[in-house]
């Protein structure tokens, strides 16, 4: 059976979407020249809560839950391991992702 700390640390994983969101607009700020769209934007527009309004809402709401999981669940002596794994890992993927698999499995026509 698997431990509940683990699947809620697992689980918080999720959430880094959300705050990595809001952290790509800024970053894309910075460089006007880079492209990136995002479908919460388009939710938060359809649900009439201005373009950013979604994104932030989510951004609050999974920093929120990161801070409780992180403090509650992670020993202070793994916090900065997890930390600089997850930021590694989330590197990592998007890597993958934008620049190697991802434009093979879903190519923009």
């Amino acid at each position: 059976m698997i431990d509940k700390k683990i699947m809620n640390r697992f689980s918080s994983l999720f959430w880094l979407r959300a705050v990595i969101d809001i952290w790509s607009k800024l970053f894309i700020l910075a460089f006007p020249r880079l492209n990136y769209y995002s479908f919460d934007s388009r939710i938060s527009y359809f649900m009439d809560m201005g373009k950013e309004g979604f994104p932030i809402l989510e951004c609050i709401v999974g920093t929120t839950i990161l801070f409780y999981i992180i403090f509650q669940f992670i020993p202070k002596q793994e916090r900065l391991t997890f930390l600089l794994s997850g930021l590694l890992g989330g590197i990592t993927g998007i890597y993958l992702w934008f620049f190697l698999v991802g434009k093979y499995i879903l190519p923009n026509s």
